[in-house]
């Protein structure tokens, strides 16, 4: 019968911690995870992972080294790495970063999953990110809604093009529209005696009016933790079924068949929805 000895079952328990911790950040925080595996102090850290267990044994450093790679690789397939730039494109962004936008932070793992190869080339060319004019257009159509933004609508749209990509701008728009209000924030629903349907629910999505004081409304939202719908009534919250959503909030109609709308915080567009009247344009060109 195999023997271990008291050092080894402790290094084995302390791998086997690693890998849940590892497995709870991939389905947790995944973009914490993808920074991880896919920036110079990440690297840097499971580097240093890797000789501190060597220490012990280097054996398990091997093993250790080997599943670290294995996640790395898995990491940049799920995250659609086949537009990575080259090297020599990273390091002039870089460098013109470093001479533009010295107060501004850009993970180069997260610009390249923006990003082509293409676009790229053509910041570094022109100093500003090629947009279509469709997503032009959109971005103008919101500074001139925005009461908060003081400012000509082409000069807000030439320093937007010169620090966001138009994926990047496309999913900050679809963030500020109804449909990501309803994925972010979530939406409350009430009795039916009532008529608002859903509508003006910031008291209460914010804090400032606890759900519990309402009898017969409550808060549906994706969960911040996992990808799934949760239902807060009379200060219970609960998992619920994405079939249930035609259901339970007024005006809400899936496009196609019934689906986890919360896939489309994850960028997985492939969840279309209807929510209070027609779909903001900027959705159906990300659903499309």
């Amino acid at each position: 019968m195999l023997q271990l000895s008291e050092n080894k079952i402790n290094i084995l328990i302390g791998l086997l911690t690693v890998l849940i911790i590892l497995w709870s950040l991939f389905y947790g925080i995944p973009s914490l995870l993808l920074s991880l595996f896919n920036s110079i102090l990440g690297n840097l850290i499971l580097l240093l992972s890797v000789i501190l267990i060597a220490i012990y044994d280097p054996l398990y450093a091997v093993v250790a080294a080997i599943g670290f790679f294995l996640i790395t690789r898995v990491v940049w397939l799920k995250e659609g790495y086949q537009n990575a730039w080259s090297q020599e494109s990273i390091n002039d962004f870089v460098n013109v970063e470093d001479t533009k936008n010295r107060n501004r932070f850009f993970d180069i793992g997260m610009m390249q999953q923006y990003t082509t190869q293409k676009e790229v080339d053509f910041y570094l060319k022109k100093g500003y990110w090629p947009w279509t004019e469709k997503t032009m257009q959109w971005y103008e159509q919101e500074v001139n809604k925005n009461v908060y933004i003081q400012s000509y609508s082409k000069d807000s749209l030439n320093e937007a093009r010169k620090i966001y990509p138009e994926k990047a701008m496309m999913q900050i728009l679809a963030q500020q529209s109804k449909e990501g209000g309803f994925l972010i924030d979530g939406v409350v629903v009430y009795d039916p005696t009532y008529t608002r349907d859903g509508r003006g629910s910031y008291p209460y999505t914010s804090g400032l009016i606890s759900l519990q004081n309402r009898q017969n409304a409550s808060l549906i939202k994706c969960s911040s933790t996992s990808n799934q719908l949760t239902e807060t009534k009379n200060g219970k919250t609960r998992e619920i079924s994405y079939n249930d959503l035609e259901s339970k909030i007024p005006g809400f109609q899936f496009i196609n068949q019934p689906c986890n709308v919360c896939d489309n915080l994850n960028q997985n567009y492939s969840c279309a929805f209807k929510f209070q009247g027609p779909t903001t344009p900027v959705w159906n060109l990300l659903w499309s």
